[in-house]
């Protein structure tokens, strides 16, 4: 489970503090595009081929934008909680609720708590562009350096169709599929049959009724809070990793700075749909798991499909709580370098 007894605000660089966070200008449309275009060439278009691989399956008839989205929600919350909690046993997933909550406000609050005093919109602005030179660095281009474009443009892609390939019930069976493995794997952890099998259902609401019953443990800083913390903790992690511990320094600023004028100059003659494909493609479930999805749907995937679409989950209050544990945890373990959370039967927390 979560213990959070390494912590140190000693991990993060003295050179960040919440009130030197820049305010840089607007990232060109070149930077944004050179990173996106990779992405649009018939090879790597997720949505063409997402497209080929569900054009020959048919699935029961589901609604496209209810039925079984509860399930696949609660399923994919709980799959990734699983690994750190035991949500077999209540009495012992209560008391580790309590141990993470204990451990969050004995360790981390007093530690990290100017976190919260950043503000989000410069440091975000300032993540994205560490972002963006990361992905140019993943395919050999320097970005402080335009002199890769011939005649001063970028390089366009082979391909020249911005529309995007799936239509609304594809993009909805493609998520489904890419849903299904954790839904399947649900009744497998609780030890229930399958969703579509006679007594599924009373089984699950016997196996969830009890579990919106727990008794929330009391963190000293409301759940907005914490979430900004994560959210700040993983834009400092990202601007680290692209321009190293001296990314705040004023030398590591002003080299950044001449970065975003050059790229300002570069001219710019793809269509502002390349850049709206790239945001519809960035958010799309990957092959491989709609493809897992496929192999597993069969019978058993859809009769889980059908079972699912006629179950109406509990409400788990916890829910919330534990995906904001777990997203400082990520954060924490990028930006502080910390070791992975196990149990830890030497902390004043426990």
């Amino acid at each position: 489970m979560p213990c959070f007894c390494t912590v140190s605000a000693a991990a993060l660089p003295n050179t960040i503090r919440p009130d030197i966070i820049p305010i840089l200008p607007s990232i060109p449309l070149s930077l944004k595009l050179a990173a996106a275009l990779p992405t649009l060439g018939p090879a790597t278009r997720t949505d063409m081929q997402l497209d080929a691989a569900i054009s020959d399956v048919v699935m029961p008839n589901v609604e496209l934008f209810g039925g079984t989205k509860g399930m696949m929600q609660l399923s994919s919350q709980l799959s990734m909680i699983s690994g750190s909690f035991t949500l077999t046993d209540l009495p012992q997933f209560e008391f580790e609720m309590q141990q993470a909550a204990e451990s969050f406000n004995r360790n981390v609050w007093p530690r990290l708590d100017f976190l919260p005093k950043f503000s989000m919109r410069p440091l975000l602005n300032f993540a994205l562009i560490a972002r963006l030179v990361i992905d140019l660095r993943a395919l050999e281009i320097d970005p402080f350096d335009v002199d890769f474009f011939p005649g001063g443009e970028p390089v366009h892609p082979g391909y020249h169709d911005f529309r995007f390939k799936l239509s609304p019930p594809k993009l909805h069976l493609a998520r489904l599929m890419a849903g299904l493995p954790n839904l399947l794997n649900l009744n497998q952890t609780f030890e229930l049959p399958p969703l579509g099998d006679p007594g599924a259902h009373s089984a699950m609401l016997a196996t969830l009724t009890p579990m919106a019953h727990l008794t929330l443990p009391k963190l000293i800083v409301p759940l907005p809070v914490i979430a900004k913390m994560a959210m700040v903790l993983e834009s400092l992690a990202t601007i680290q990793e692209a321009f190293g511990p001296d990314g705040f320094s004023p030398m590591g600023l002003g080299r950044i700075q001449r970065m975003l004028r050059l790229w300002g100059g570069v001219p710019v003659s793809i269509p502002m749909p390349a850049l709206a494909l790239k945001a519809k493609l960035d958010v799309l479930p990957s092959l491989e798991d709609v493809q897992l999805g496929l192999d597993m749907a069969g019978d058993a995937g859809s009769s889980a499909l059908v079972g699912a679409m006629s179950f109406s989950p509990p409400k788990l209050a916890f829910l919330p709580m534990l995906n904001l544990i777990m997203a400082l945890n990520a954060s924490m373990e990028m930006m502080l370098d910390i070791p992975a959370f196990d149990m830890c039967g030497s902390c004043n927390c426990c």
